[in-house]
């Protein structure tokens, strides 16, 4: 037996945060997302994205995590995010053995964020 056809809907990270508060300016201020602050809890949202955070309760040995968001018109997302000046410098936008074109960026928690598209 699988799983029922179209009942599932959405899948949305988890990734921990060091501050909450930093994590909220971040995505708001850098990244232009919209955030709501459940307490204990943070969840930024854009356009049907949805990242939530949850502060990390050891601080010390602390590790980031990473999610992928895929995207249509890379080229014009990643000029969005030069322009702010945060993508990660090393690796900028490429194209990949899994037939994606891609670039990261890291936020305040360390977390990595990979923006993919398809390529056909």
């Amino acid at each position: 037996m699988s799983i029922p056809s179209q009942t599932l809907l959405k899948a949305v990270p988890v990734l921990p945060a060091k501050n909450l508060n930093q994590t909220i300016q971040f995505y708001r201020d850098r990244l232009q997302f919209d955030a709501t602050h459940y307490g204990d809890h943070l969840a930024v949202h854009v356009h049907g994205i949805e990242i939530h955070f949850v502060e990390s309760t050891v601080p010390s040995g602390f590790q980031g995590a990473a999610c992928c968001i895929y995207v249509r018109n890379i080229e014009d997302m990643y000029a969005y995010f030069s322009a702010r000046d945060i993508i990660q410098p090393v690796q900028g936008l490429k194209d990949t053995w899994r037939r994606t074109k891609e670039f990261s960026i890291t936020d305040n928690n360390g977390n990595k964020i990979r923006f993919l598209e398809k390529k056909d």
